[in-house]
């Protein structure tokens, strides 16, 4: 993060939000683009900030897995140039389509 988010944010382990019943359809590039995500049991506050940093790690201090399943639900891409993404963990593809 950038300014007062500096530090404060993690976001490659960031859980989504609802991604549900897009349609991404003759976009000159990129439809569904996810980019480097591996969402995680983030800790944070009523602004979105970290209230602990340690959160976003891979394990918990138990060595318990840290990750949390995300969701793409109802995803239609068409006659894109490129859909997907380069690295991800923990999401979830539930009727998407590619045509």
């Amino acid at each position: 993060g950038h300014g007062r988010a500096s530090g404060r944010v993690c976001p490659a382990h960031t859980p989504f939000g609802e991604i549900r019943d897009n349609v991404f359809h003759d976009n000159a590039r990129f439809g569904l683009y996810l980019d480097n995500q591996y969402p995680r049991n983030v800790k944070r506050d009523e602004d979105g900030f970290l209230t602990d940093k340690s959160t976003c790690n891979t394990f918990t201090p138990d060595g318990r897995d840290n990750g949390v399943v995300n969701e793409v639900v109802n995803q239609f891409d068409w006659h894109n140039t490129f859909v997907g993404h380069y690295a991800l963990g923990d999401i979830a593809f539930i009727n998407y389509t590619s045509v």
